[in-house]
């Protein structure tokens, strides 16, 4: 069988990732202490994160932070 490598970005990941584990904005901002308009600029796309941010979102959400940087 044929695996696909399909490179989600980061934005769509970290949407998908907190929806998959019913976490709402405010909760996921509660949980990192990252503005929800900042939370809200990164699943658009309209901000990057650096590593430390990323770190923070992937303790909160239970994944490896290297998916997002």
């Amino acid at each position: 069988s044929k695996f696909l490598n399909i490179k989600v970005k980061p934005s769509e990941f970290l949407k998908e990732q907190r929806k998959r584990m019913g976490l709402t904005l405010a909760q996921l901002s509660h949980l990192t202490e990252i503005a929800i308009s900042n939370l809200s600029a990164m699943e658009s796309g309209k901000r990057s994160m650096g590593v430390p941010t990323a770190k923070k979102l992937a303790k909160a959400l239970k994944i490896n932070y290297r998916v997002f940087v």
